[in-house]
């Protein structure tokens, strides 16, 4: 998932993000922020529900993984 985040966020260096680091105030912008998203869900076979398209989703490594996470149980996977 990082490798994703790394190569969509459209952040400079985003080798050096924890898992709780802001990618907003690291400088994702918000057409990065589509491109991440949609990157996500061909990488990991899921879709996001409509209500999880917010900027909250993709504000963290960590909150990405558990979005994930949760969006693959919703799809049974």
């Amino acid at each position: 998932m990082r490798k994703v985040v790394e190569a969509h966020a459209g952040i400079d260096d985003a080798s050096g993000l924890s898992a709780d680091s802001d990618l907003w105030a690291a400088g994702m912008t918000s057409l990065a922020s589509v491109r991440l998203l949609l990157a996500l869900e061909d990488e990991f076979s899921i879709e996001f529900e409509q209500s999880k398209l917010s900027a909250d989703t993709l504000r963290s490594l960590h909150r990405i993984t558990a979005e994930i996470q949760e969006a693959a149980r919703d799809h049974g996977r």
